[in-house]
Formats: structure tokens, C-alpha cells, sequence
């Protein structure tokens, strides 16, 4: 178990830095999912509209997390799956629709997660675009709600006071090579709540383990 995290902990590391120096395919290529990580992907492999692809947290994955954090206060989830389904087989960006879940009994509030939630809740925008990099199996989902359906999570832990937090787009970087999956730290903004409890803002931070194909192109 110990070898399988520290394997983990340095994919993660790889993906980071690739993300943090904004690795991406040329716009000239069409973004596909392929039952195989190869690039091109060939037309025996592409996967049709409806193929599902995502990313999630669960406690059988002690590496994985999905925190909520500011300078005062923190909220983690032990159960959440980021994901979407394709709505055609091949795009530029591939497009597709929201698929995502948090179970909202396995949150927790404070540093070290000592207290229940009552209530956690995640919005995710249905509008999701999928784009290759130039690594066979690796690349980006962006959940992409623009204002009107900002991608958001909400906390009540306590006091009946309830912390909600937003961004308009939010973006997962992919590995299928490595099973993992990363959100670099992303500022959210207080949707709703009192400041002085919730803070003007907090950093949503997740490192996911993948479910689903290799991200290619054809």
C-alpha cells in the first residue's frame, strides 16, 4: 500500500507540473476517447457519444481527496466523482454533459475533519468540454457554466450556517496512463453566507482517481 502511494504521489507531481506549463494539443485536432491509449486514436477504437469518463474520490483510495480550505476553516469529502458523458464521438473541443455525484453524509468540516457535515451539496455546470494533450491518454475536462451555472459546493457544519462557494469554470486535468486525476488549487468565491464565518473565498484542491478511457485524438 505504502509503494502504491508514494507511485501515486509522484504521478500526481508529474501531472502538476504539465498543468502548471499548460500542455495542450493543437487546435487542428479533433479530441475523441479511445478504448486504448494511443495517439492517433484508430477508428476501431473510438468510443461513441454516451461514453462516460470521469475521475473520484472514495475512501478505498487513501490518496485521493477533495478539500474546500481558507484561512480559517475546511471542508473534505470522502465520496465524490467528478465525471461526464460524451454527446458525440468527436470534437474540438469533444463535448459532453455532467455526470458528477458528491455524497454529502461523508463530508466533514475543520482541519482535521473532526465534525460531520449535515448538509453538502455540489452543482456541477451541465455543459463539460474534454480536450487532448500530447500524450496518448492525458488531457483536460473542463466543467464550463460560465456565470449562470457556476460550478459550486455548499457546507452546512454546524450552527445551521451554510458556506457556499463558486467558480464558472472549473478544470480537471486527466491521466488515464497513471489512474489519476488532479484539480491544481482553483480560488472559489462566497456565493452565499456569512463572511465573517465562510470568508470571502476559499481554494478547492482534489487529487481523483480516474474511471473511464484514455483521452485522444484522431
Amino acid at each position: 500500500m505504502r509503494h502504491r502511494r508514494l507511485l501515486f504521489v509522484s504521478l500526481i507531481a508529474s501531472l502538476t507540473i504539465s498543468a502548471l506549463l499548460g500542455v495542450a494539443s493543437a487546435s487542428a485536432y479533433e479530441t475523441a476517447l479511445c478504448s486504448k491509449s494511443e495517439m492517433p486514436c484508430s477508428a476501431k477504437n473510438v468510443l461513441p457519444a454516451g461514453t462516460l469518463i470521469g475521475a473520484g474520490v472514495a475512501p478505498a483510495y487513501e490518496e485521493t481527496n477533495f478539500v474546500v480550505e481558507n484561512a480559517g476553516s475546511k471542508w473534505s469529502c470522502d465520496y465524490v466523482l467528478l465525471g461526464a458523458e460524451t454527446t458525440a464521438a468527436a470534437g474540438s473541443p469533444l463535448p459532453g454533459q455532467n455526470e458528477s455525484y458528491l455524497n454529502g453524509s461523508l463530508c466533514h468540516a475543520g482541519k482535521n475533519g473532526e465534525s460531520s457535515c449535515t448538509t453538502a451539496t455540489l452543482t456541477v455546470p451541465t455543459n463539460v468540454s474534454i480536450a487532448t494533450w500530447g500524450t496518448p491518454g492525458v488531457g483536460a475536462i473542463t466543467f464550463n457554466g460560465a456565470a449562470k451555472e457556476p460550478f459550486s459546493v455548499a457546507f452546512s457544519c454546524g450552527l445551521g450556517i451554510t458556506c457556499k462557494f463558486g467558480k464558472s469554470a472549473v478544470t480537471m486535468f486527466y491521466d488515464a496512463n497513471s489512474l489519476a486525476g488532479l484539480i491544481p488549487s482553483t480560488t472559489l468565491n462566497l456565493e452565499s453566507g456569512p463572511s465573517v464565518l465562510c470568508g470571502s473565498s476559499a481554494q478547492l484542491s482534489s487529487v481523483l482517481s480516474t474511471v473511464g478511457p484514455a483521452i485522444s485524438r484522431i
